[in-house]
């Protein structure tokens, strides 16, 4: 995954990630409302060695002061001192907890040491403040008096600033609070949508369906509004992303093999609901606008809808001409509003997979394609039933449909398996309910003003006759 992919999966699931930041800044807001506020006092404690005669002397007292400064703020929170406070100030809890709350620091070449004890009373937190400095005076002086009743001590410390009750809450604040709870958010916000992504196994890219799939992707079809109502969208004078992707689809299956025409094309997906029907119905009417004889078979006998999508009698059709019933003439009808011939699926039968099968099915294939200049063939799900694999042999190609985001990539192996054991390899795939792209594009293109009517009196525009096209539904 690189760079400028996280960027458009971030850019994608921009407001999960905005709203996941403002909970997280909201949340640490109220962990500033909720926790207690806590106060910091501060006292200062001087290490001095005593008096030197000399500057060599000045310097060994200073670096012995300086030695001293690292252990004595090991001392400032050690037990000893955080017990002798405790006792003498009679505070309700144990010398671990109140260690705990006290720090003590010193910078580098320096002998000062700054003690801070945080405390929910502010007075309080100073009086222990100083009282661990008055402590440390005396522990000091014990441990650096030598034995003898005029022995003194090489090091002294004491306090040079004692601390004061502080007249405000230490941080962190409200504003560091919520800060720090939005920027967490955020990063995890980011880290999981992002690893979703990486986990995520569902269709949502035409470049890795055409890796995994090793066939190309002849169209990406947006959705529709208008599919809410019927599955007819893509009319002659119907505009749009959705008409133009099937105008895609149309020029590219016509050059998927110049070499040899594709007149008998099967349509299928892996699972139900991926919009293998709704593909046919609009491919077959935009092939339909383009003079082309269109010839649209429901084969899908266990749960047909192309009779409703088309608005044809559904009671008579392609069971019912493989049976004897009726002639395969007989069973032809016209979708007006589609512009072509269909053959629905006819009457419920059994076996739908034997009579797919069939050398009947064959004969009326090879029929139709000397009558029609393509012939459509609606089919159950490939991984649900044989129905779709048994007749793929007997047709010209095959299209796989993939809805996006409810198709999966090992769903679509599976599927290319299941074509490859009846040596069919699919001639393309199209990615169904695709978001739109480059709507503001797209819109301002069909906006783009006509050109101004020529001035009265000026000379008009030489028409250029164009040369006809003959009908390809007309023998030459």
């Amino acid at each position: 995954m690189t760079v400028a992919d996280c960027l458009r999966i971030l850019r994608e699931r921009w407001l999960t990630i905005v709203l996941v930041t403002l909970l997280g800044g909201a949340a640490g807001a109220g962990l500033f409302v909720v926790l207690p506020p806590q106060y910091t006092a501060h006292a200062t404690l001087y290490v001095s060695a005593r008096g030197a005669a000399d500057s060599q002397q000045a310097f060994q007292g200073a670096q012995l002061s300086e030695q001293r400064v690292r252990s004595y703020t090991l001392l400032v929170t050690g037990r000893r001192v955080s017990a002798e406070v405790v006792d003498e100030l009679g505070l309700p809890e144990r010398p671990e907890d109140l260690a705990d709350r006290v720090t003590a620091t010193s910078t580098e070449d320096s002998v000062l040491i700054d003690v801070a004890v945080r405390d929910g009373d502010p007075a309080r937190a100073a009086t222990i403040a100083n009282r661990i400095g008055g402590v440390m005076t005396q522990v000091v002086a014990e441990m650096e008096t030598p034995p003898g009743p005029d022995a003194v001590a090489p090091v002294t410390l004491r306090v040079v600033e004692p601390a004061v009750a502080p007249d405000r809450p230490s941080p962190p604040g409200l504003a560091l609070l919520a800060t720090v709870g939005a920027t967490v958010a955020l990063a995890l916000a980011c880290g999981v949508v992002l690893a979703r992504r990486l986990l995520d196994v569902s269709v949502r890219s035409t470049e890795r369906l055409e890796e995994v799939s090793g066939v190309p992707t002849l169209a990406s079809v947006p959705t529709d509004a208008g599919l809410r109502s019927t599955r007819l969208v893509a009319t002659a004078a119907a505009t749009g992303q959705f008409a133009e992707a099937f105008r895609r689809l149309r020029t590219t299956l016509a050059f998927v093999d110049v070499a040899r025409p594709r007149r008998v094309v099967l349509v299928t997906s892996g699972v139900s609901g991926e919009g293998k029907t709704t593909t046919v119905v609009n491919l077959a009417a935009t092939l339909a606008t383009a003079g082309r004889r269109v010839l649209v078979v429901d084969a899908d006998l266990r749960r047909p809808a192309l009779a409703e999508s088309l608005g044809v009698e559904p009671t008579v059709g392609l069971a019912d001409v493989l049976v004897g019933r009726v002639s395969f003439e007989r069973a032809l009808q016209h979708a007006g509003s589609a512009g072509v011939t269909v053959l629905a699926a006819g009457c419920p039968v059994p076996n739908p997979s034997e009579l797919l099968a069939s050398d009947g099915m064959t004969a009326l294939l090879a029929s139709a394609r000397s009558r029609f200049d393509i012939v459509l063939v609606d089919t159950p799900p490939l991984l649900l039933f044989a129905d779709a694999s048994a007749l793929a042999p007997a047709t010209d190609g095959v299209l796989l449909v993939c809805r996006y985001r409810t198709a999966t990539y090992p769903r679509v192996a599976e599927a290319l398996h299941v074509l490859a054991t009846v040596s069919v390899r699919p001639l393309g795939t199209v990615v169904s309910a695709s978001p739109p792209s480059h709507v503001a594009e797209y819109a301002d293109y069909r906006r783009d003003p006509l050109p101004p009517a020529p001035a009265v009196g000026a000379p008009a525009a030489t028409v250029v006759p164009q040369r006809s096209e003959p009908d390809p539904r007309v023998p030459t």
